[in-house]
Order: C-alpha cells, then structure tokens, then sequence
C-alpha cells in the first residue's frame, strides 16, 4: 500500500505535510472530515502517482479493503463508490 504521509515528501512539497489527509476511525479525512478519500487525497494520489488510473486503481481497493473491515456498518456499495468510482475521470479526481 502507497505510504500516504510520505508521499508529500517524497514530491518535495513541504507545505503538504502540515495537515495529513488521511482515514480517521470513522473512515472520514482526519484534516478536513470530508468523506475519505477526501479531495485533496484524491489529487495527492492523482499527482503521486503519475496519473495512472491502474496505479491508483490498485492503491486505492487496499484502502476499500481496510474500510470494509473498519466500517462494516456502512453499506459496502457506499464505500466501493467512495473509494472507485472518480478513478479514472478525464484522469483527475
């Protein structure tokens, strides 16, 4: 799975680790308390990952399998299009 706090790091932007963006144990953003996977985690992703939807694709049904375990009192339905559906859309979240 993609380390998600390195990320920023490793794309040289230091300003993008001052708020992580990542699940709390709710399965919301733990920085802004959008729906995870948040926006701006999705363009993080978008950029990180070259834009490759297989790439971003695979990362982001490991996450799905986590909030699966995580949340099984959400609809698994809701998570899999929290999580799928805007991979791939004219190659931006």
């Amino acid at each position: 799975m993609v380390d998600m706090v390195n990320m920023a790091d490793d794309a040289g932007d230091p300003e993008a680790t001052e708020a992580y963006h990542l699940p709390d144990e709710g399965w919301d953003c733990a920085a802004c308390g959008a729906a995870w996977p948040c926006e701006v985690t999705r363009t993080d992703l978008v950029r990180d990952l070259g834009g490759t939807p297989a790439a971003i694709d695979k990362v982001m049904r490991g996450y799905l399998l986590d909030a699966l375990t995580v949340r099984p009192d959400l609809p698994s339905r809701e998570l899999a299009d929290r999580h799928l559906s805007w991979i791939g859309v004219s190659g931006s979240p």
